[in-house]
């Protein structure tokens, strides 16, 4: 157990960190599910891209929610690229 984690955390918080550390800065990461591309920024990660997946657009939108809830509760923000469609 790292000195970032405490018996109390989350599973999702811990995972959401080991998810963040494994990327260097500028690194991708693709939600298989729903298509999110997510791009490693400092300590954040951005929202950069969609795939078109079979996905509906609304369940592609519930689950970015879903992600930012898991890595805020792990103190990691996520936003997302303005310019983006």
């Amino acid at each position: 157990m790292s000195a970032a984690d405490t018996p109390s955390d989350s599973l999702n918080a811990h995972w959401c960190r080991q998810v963040h550390a494994m990327l260097t800065e500028g690194g991708t990461w693709v939600v298989p599910r729903s298509g999110l591309v997510f791009t490693r920024r400092g300590s954040g990660l951005l929202l950069t891209g969609i795939l078109d997946m079979e996905m509906p657009r609304n369940d592609q939108l519930d689950d970015y929610w879903l992600i930012v809830k898991h890595f805020r509760e792990a103190g990691i923000e996520i936003t997302y690229d303005e310019e983006m469609p």
